[in-house]
């Protein structure tokens, strides 16, 4: 399963690489934030179907 051996990858990471990861992140998000003020995530239900 792809995202176990992901999980596992970033457990074994050292904390400085992981810290360069998170502000990588933290710079996406902030562009998104500038890009698309006022945005909110609203995941979309699945309607049940007869």
């Amino acid at each position: 399963d792809v995202s176990r051996e992901l999980g596992k990858r970033w457990r074994n990471l050292a904390a400085e690489e992981k810290a360069y990861w998170n502000r990588c992140a933290d710079e996406e998000k902030q562009k998104h934030a500038e890009k698309y003020p006022g945005y909110k995530y609203t995941p979309r239900r699945n309607s049940k179907k007869n």
